[in-house]
């Protein structure tokens, strides 16, 4: 089991507010950072499963299990993506990058 401790300052930032601010929501995201080992895992919304299956040196391998309609790119393919194509959201939808094959890193 895991224990994450998180203080005040960064519970308002994951809930979108300003450490000592008014408690209106920011309109930028913020990112959650989390520590992981080979073999452990994050899992997103009940059905995506993010794995560390490698690190080598300054690399991390991972693995990502998510329903098929879920599109799943690495950012610069992503990017490509809607650098060509301004309308490709509803194209990937059904693609992602190297469906079914691993893809070295």
């Amino acid at each position: 089991m895991m224990v994450v401790r998180i203080d005040i300052r960064a519970r308002r930032l994951l809930r979108g507010r300003k450490p000592g601010g008014s408690g209106k929501r920011a309109k930028e995201r913020t990112m959650l950072v989390l520590s992981r080992k080979k073999n452990e895992s994050i899992v997103i919304n009940d059905d995506i499963t993010i794995v560390v299956v490698e690190i080598r040196g300054d690399k991390v391998r991972l693995g990502v299990e998510a329903p098929k309609e879920v599109p799943v790119h690495r950012r610069e393919v992503f990017d490509a993506i809607h650098r060509n194509d301004p309308g490709a959201s509803e194209k990937t939808a059904t693609k992602s990058d190297n469906p079914g094959t691993a893809d070295p890193v």
